[in-house]
């Protein structure tokens, strides 16, 4: 996802898509929520892990929880919100108990909380106004760049004379798109 933003290639949030959903297929316990460390079709153990807690790195847990919330704000996906929370719920007692032990999860649990707002910006990421969107954007808004009607976020949505064009959105309802870098402040 952080590569397509960089690069404004609308192939690397498909390809981040691809391998979420893969690994909801995968590793996503259907039972308890969160998921485990091992695959489903991987080796028979006696128990499947499950990684929940950030030290030294963020779990395996928490990053998916992070990206599937991500993903699901740009493709309208429920399913993906849903097993997002299924991560957050089965650690919800001990994130009370133990906060410094969840770093990254807390950082998804914001994710979770924050106002569903939606960057899409269609045309050359180098347009001054597609850099202006990106700087300007807070740590859990999600930026989508195309066009790409694949992507449901960016679906309809397209430049404006021939210039980049940046729809601002809350829960795929969009602002009038802007080409202009000074009509994003406020």
């Amino acid at each position: 996802m952080e590569l397509h933003v960089a690069t404004g290639d609308a192939r690397w949030l498909r390809e981040a898509h691809r391998l979420a959903t893969l690994a909801v297929e995968l590793f996503a316990d259907d039972d308890g929520g969160g998921f485990f460390q091992t695959p489903r079709d991987g080796e028979q153990l006696i128990a499947r892990k499950k990684e929940l807690d950030d030290h030294p790195t963020p779990s395996g847990n928490a990053m998916i929880a992070y990206v599937l919330l991500r993903l699901a704000r740009i493709w309208g996906d429920d399913e993906l919100e849903r097993r997002a929370v299924s991560v957050l719920r089965i650690v919800r007692d001990a994130l009370s108990r133990a906060p410094s032990s969840f770093g990254w999860l807390l950082v998804a649990l914001d994710q979770h909380l924050a106002p569903n707002r939606e960057i899409a910006i269609v045309g050359s990421s180098d347009a001054p106004v597609a850099k202006a969107a990106v700087a300007a954007a807070a740590a859990t808004d999600v930026i989508a760049f195309g066009p790409a009607d694949d992507v449901p976020l960016l679906l309809g949505r397209t430049e404006l004379d021939g210039k980049a064009a940046v729809y601002v959105c809350e829960r795929f309802v969009c602002a009038l798109p802007v080409t202009d870098p000074a009509d994003l402040a406020g």
